[in-house]
């Protein structure tokens, strides 16, 4: 389960990267390790443009889970279908590397992954207002044989430029298209 991703590109590049019109976060949130609870930049589409805004990285959890929800690994839970079928409820989370943690309990280490011909990419994400604050999280997948090698269980759903605008729009736009693991030989790993 990714839980640590990070930014190293500016804040200009970010919003040129995904021809946003409108940002409301700080310049100084380039170069930044975001973990859950933390507030990251996500790309969202208003009106006709797509912004640039700041969300809470974890989603609150229905009633028997205690910890916000940073992953959305089941895309047929009937809790998350309101915000997955809603395209008024996607982001793009903008991303130059994430992490999977690897080995022993008390001993994990590190494993970052990022794109080889691409800077800055996006997490197929979706988000909410809760009690006056936007809160996001991104779906997972089955990983890849670059990051299962690392992480078995699932790896963030990376998606290709030419899916940003039917993620964030497109209503019919249908889960299993997307929600597929990312080439690996279009990755690249630095342990």
């Amino acid at each position: 389960m990714c839980t640590l991703y990070k930014i190293t590109t500016s804040a200009s590049a970010i919003r040129e990267a995904f021809k946003a019109k409108e940002t409301d976060f700080n310049p100084n949130i380039e170069k930044s390790s975001f973990y859950p609870k933390s507030k990251a930049p996500i790309v969202i589409s208003e009106n006709g443009d797509l912004n640039i805004r700041l969300a809470k990285w974890g989603i609150p959890p229905p009633p028997n889970v205690n910890a916000p929800i940073v992953n959305v690994r089941n895309l047929n839970s009937p809790f998350w279908r309101p915000l997955l079928n809603n395209p008024n409820k996607r982001c793009l989370v903008p991303v130059n590397t994430f992490c999977e943690w690897y080995g022993e309990v008390g001993s994990k280490k590190q494993a970052w992954f990022s794109l080889k011909e691409q800077e800055i990419f996006a997490f197929a994400g979706i988000y909410d207002v809760y009690e006056g604050e936007r809160k996001m999280a991104f779906l997972t997948c089955e990983p890849n044989e670059i990051v299962g090698k690392y992480h078995p269980k699932a790896m963030p759903v990376i998606l290709d430029k030419d899916n940003y605008g039917k993620w964030l729009e497109d209503e019919d736009f249908h889960l299993t298209e997307i929600a597929v693991p990312y080439p690996t030989g279009s990755m690249n790993i630095v342990i």
